[in-house]
């Protein structure tokens, strides 16, 4: 997996932890206009990451600042960004925001470890582990405060074992593993109806994507004829996206219907294929590389219909959010590669 606390290389992951974020669209959007970018960094920073739009148009991600240091951040639409910093350590990373401005993220604590917080809309921090935790990964918080995730969890004297884990809204914690023959699990999202969409791991570290009902039943996603698969993110309607490597070991994207469903798809000439984000309309967005190992984002619309964007004169542009106005936020790097944020609204 790619590890959330280390800077996203800007080329084709082989696994990603999905960004995005689970979000229900309340009201429609305006007549189509051309697109208009809006980039942006955090204060005094060496690159900047967006991970999540909300539909009031709040981004949130993090920044590594001249100092060496990661901190997260929250931008309003009028441009003004909040930094958020973990008292308790360093390195902290927001990771999704909701509709409530809620955000969920990590950071790293005083013991070296990677742990987890919760940051209310009025700026409160909140701070958690599921029980016996070495090393907690959250995913994106929901519209009622829900958090999944992936825990690497102490479960014998010398044993750890990765689970995955639900937070609910109230702070109590239900744990999950992988089914026999699997040795972990990360779900990085879950719908309001409380099912979570992710990523099983083999011991012989083949990535399986799942499904996990609100019943606690879990079913793996695709055919045995994948040679691996990702599970990325869930919609309100509980749709679920991400990504599969075939037997020609090409990566496509696919959906994932409410009753079971699949249906693959690529933008037109993509190479590879990988979705990270829905919003509450089952739109999904992403990006994908081209036989030429340039990388581009797109959004693909409820009807098949994808459009292909790229932030003007950027080497390459990764989406990683999308709200209910169709806004992606998500990041580029300039010319020398560095990454940086935008906003791209349609």
């Amino acid at each position: 997996m790619k590890a959330i606390l280390a800077a996203p290389a800007i080329v084709r992951p082989s696994v990603r932890l999905a960004f995005g974020c689970v979000l229900v669209c309340l009201f429609a959007t305006s007549a189509m206009a051309r697109e208009q970018f809006v980039t942006f960094d955090g204060p005094n920073s060496e690159f900047t990451i967006a991970s999540s739009i909300n539909d009031a148009g709040f981004v949130v991600g993090y920044f590594r600042g001249l100092e060496g240091g990661d901190h997260g951040f929250v931008r309003a639409p009028n441009g003004e960004i909040t930094v958020i910093d973990v008292p308790a350590g360093d390195l902290t990373h927001a990771i999704c925001i909701n509709n409530s401005n809620e955000i969920s993220g990590n950071y790293r604590g005083s013991d070296g470890h990677t742990h987890a917080f919760v940051r209310s809309s009025d700026g409160a921090i909140t701070t958690f582990d599921p029980p016996n935790a070495f090393i907690t990964l959250p995913g994106c918080i929901n519209d009622a405060g829900v958090i999944p995730g992936g825990v690497d969890a102490q479960v014998g004297r010398h044993k750890y074992a990765w689970n995955g884990f639900i937070r609910a809204a109230d702070g109590t914690f239900t744990a999950f593993d992988a089914p026999h023959s699997f040795s972990g699990v990360y779900a990085p999202e879950i719908s309001g109806g409380g099912v979570a969409i992710g990523t099983i791991t083999s011991r012989r570290s083949v990535k399986r994507a799942f499904i996990r009902m609100a019943d606690g039943t879990l079913q793996l996603i695709g055919p045995r004829a994948w040679l691996s698969s990702v599970g990325s993110a869930i919609s309100a309607s509980n749709i679920g996206t991400g990504y599969f490597e075939d037997s020609n070991q090409v990566t496509h994207g696919f959906l994932r219907t409410a009753k079971g469903k699949i249906e693959e798809f690529d933008p037109e000439r993509a190479f590879a294929t990988f979705p990270t984000c829905m919003n509450g309309r089952d739109d999904v967005a992403g990006y994908y590389e081209d036989a030429g190992d340039i990388v581009y984002s797109f959004v693909r619309a409820p009807s098949g219909k994808i459009t292909n964007f790229e932030v003007p004169g950027a080497l390459s542009t990764q989406a990683y959010g999308i709200n209910c106005e169709r806004q992606t936020a998500g990041t580029f790097a300039d010319s020398d590669g560095i990454p940086h944020a935008f906003v791209r609204t349609p």
